[in-house]
């Protein structure tokens, strides 16, 4: 029995007539008669009486209708899913993401997303952090991840999915390393190893050290980190007396973690797009599984 015989039957008693079927379903009324018989022949049922000027389903065709609904439902919801699957296979996600915010957020899910949704082309680019939501603002990336709220926070739609703090890590020969904490306060005068201001938390530092009264004192910005940990990891930083501005999964061996006694000193990263914009089938599927996934370690207040 084929799909189309049930969708014949179901517009048949929709519209109580066959020639009102016949008109909607653009056939004659004749091969749609031929359609009904031919299911009743199979089920061995009759599913009509017919009259002169009218027909009326039997018990039996009462309860077929019941089961040719829901068949139909499900075969609908099938084929729309089948079409989704078409249609993200045609298509291509790119994402902008903030430095350091593949891996807080688990470089493995890059990788597991990929697995399971092998029909999607990912692009994903890290940035420094404001360059990444410049690329969604400017419509280059559809789905960005950015360091704290987004600037335009009017134009995004955005979604916490991780919180850390902005610290300090210093050389364990450093003398500061021998302190669990430090204030603002502290930094005045020591020379630093931090970001650019492209960076939200080089911004975030320098508004705290304005507000006391100062500058902060950089003796290196860069865009890389790399350049920072191969400094401090070959103890360079330690003899020359510096500190580093950094996030704590940035820390390796041999080196302390001083976080801030101030509060506000957060590092979040949010998932962001374009308010009130349609995501393609493939950007929606990409944004739901980090909603999903990426968000499980925090906190109940930190959670949207």
């Amino acid at each position: 029995m084929e799909i189309r015989s049930l969708q014949y039957f179901v517009e048949i008693c929709d519209s109580m007539s066959f020639s009102a079927a016949a008109q909607k379903l653009f056939i004659t009324q004749q091969a749609l008669s031929k359609a009904v018989k031919r299911m009743e022949e199979e089920l061995n049922e009759p599913l009509l009486h017919r009259y002169a000027n009218n027909i009326e389903l039997t018990e039996f065709g009462e309860r077929f209708l019941v089961e040719c609904r829901a068949l139909l439902g499900h075969y609908e919801g099938s084929m729309r899913r089948i079409r989704q699957l078409s249609d993200y296979a045609k298509q291509n996600v790119t994402a902008a993401y903030a430095s350091g915010a593949i891996t807080a957020l688990g470089a493995h899910l890059l990788c597991d997303f990929k697995r399971q949704y092998p029909l999607i082309t990912l692009h994903a680019e890290e940035l420094p952090d404001y360059t990444a939501e410049k690329k969604v603002d400017e419509g280059l990336a559809e789905i960005g991840f950015t360091a704290g709220p987004p600037l335009k926070q009017d134009r995004f739609q955005s979604h916490l999915l991780f919180h850390s703090e902005v610290c300090l890590i210093v050389h364990f020969d450093h003398p500061l390393a021998a302190r669990d904490s430090i204030r603002i306060e502290d930094l005045r005068g020591l020379p630093l190893i931090g970001r650019t201001d492209e960076f939200q938390c080089s911004r975030l530092l320098e508004g705290k050290c304005q507000a006391m009264g100062f500058q902060p004192q950089y003796l290196i910005r860069s865009t890389n980190p790399l350049t920072d940990q191969l400094l401090l990891r070959k103890n360079i930083a330690a003899g020359m007396g510096l500190i580093h501005l950094a996030t704590p999964k940035m820390a390796q061996n041999r080196q302390k973690i001083l976080y801030f006694e101030e509060p506000g000193m957060d590092w979040d990263i949010y998932l962001i797009h374009i308010k009130n914009h349609q995501l393609s089938t493939a950007g929606r599927i990409f944004a739901d599984f980090y909603l999903k996934n990426a968000n499980r370690g925090l906190s109940p207040e930190k959670r949207f």
